[in-house]
């Protein structure tokens, strides 16, 4: 994980149906989808990705539907990389990642085609 433990307003605002005891990696990343502002968190949950997202701090978390299905996508740049997911409608969402957030979320992308994900 990248953080030792989540902040409790976001586990405050998890899905009822993520339970925090089977989350097994999460990664903070500084940005949301499709923008460069926000801040998301992805987590692996039960073996599955999760994404909750806020556009400002001042805004609650909202939980967006992945397919789970689909093999999340890293593209790296120089100065910044991009991660692309598919929702669960067929959206399609990019979150823009960091140099220092790319190791974090190599390690949970690992971690997830490591369980019985796609």
């Amino acid at each position: 994980m990248s953080d030792p433990n989540l902040f409790g307003t976001v586990i405050s605002q998890l899905p009822k149906d993520v339970e925090l005891r089977y989350i097994s990696a999460h990664v903070r990343i500084r940005g949301a989808p499709n923008s460069s502002w926000g801040e998301t968190y992805l987590l692996l949950h039960k073996g599955d990705l999760v994404l909750l997202t806020r556009t400002s701090v001042f805004d609650g978390y909202q939980a967006l539907e992945l397919s789970q299905t689909e093999v999340p996508k890293l593209i790296k740049g120089a100065s910044q990389s991009d991660l692309y997911l598919k929702g669960g409608q067929g959206e399609d969402f990019r979150l823009p990642i960091s140099p220092n957030e790319l190791d974090p979320v190599m390690r949970l992308l690992s971690k997830h085609a490591a369980t019985d994900g796609p």
